[in-house]
């Protein structure tokens, strides 16, 4: 199975710049349809239907929108009691 990887670098934000960053990646293969955009469906009496894929909605493709927001660390510096 051919899988592709998509890597998204994250930086901290510049001075005077907004705390979020958004992106947005179009166009991935569903994972769910594995593309195909349909899944097969076997009822109780092995009636095999084919049925629209509940998470692309059978258009084989899904959008992936991501959000990072910047916050404070928590992390504290202990003051040296030299």
């Amino acid at each position: 199975m051919i899988e592709t990887h998509t890597t998204i670098e994250i930086t901290t934000p510049y001075h005077g710049e907004e705390e979020l960053q958004q992106t947005s990646i179009k166009r991935m293969t569903c994972n769910y349809c594995n593309g195909t955009g349909e899944i097969l469906h076997i009822d109780d009496n092995m009636d095999r239907e084919f049925i629209i894929c509940p998470c692309c909605g059978g258009t084989r493709f899904v959008d992936a929108e991501i959000t990072v927001k910047f916050k404070p660390s928590q992390y504290v510096l202990m003051k040296s009691k030299i």
